[in-house]
């Protein structure tokens, strides 16, 4: 049987996962830290496989908006993009904690 991480990993093809966080780990991150850079990379996976670009940055800004608490009662997917990953919903993409 393989851990939650193992099939995300194996699901979105990132394949780099274990090694960035092993490096990441090695120069102190935090638990919440790995669980952002976790996150993060599945978001753009995500993006980057429903055939959606992104900006430089935009990861960061998308992540801030489905996490953050303070955001206005606006639809979690009403982005900066404006969009969502095509034919997901947000129990398959949301961010892992």
């Amino acid at each position: 049987m393989s851990c939650k991480l193992d099939r995300i990993a194996d699901e979105y093809g990132l394949t780099s996962i274990d090694d960035e966080l092993r490096g990441a780990k090695a120069d102190g991150a935090s638990l919440r830290d790995l669980e952002t850079l976790v996150n993060h990379r599945l978001l753009k996976q995500a993006f980057l496989d429903a055939g959606s670009p992104l900006l430089p940055g935009e990861v960061d800004t998308l992540y801030e908006l489905l996490t953050d608490a303070e955001v206005s009662g606006e639809p979690r997917s009403n982005s900066a993009t404006g969009s969502k990953p095509k034919g997901s919903t947000p129990t398959h993409w949301w961010p892992i904690s």
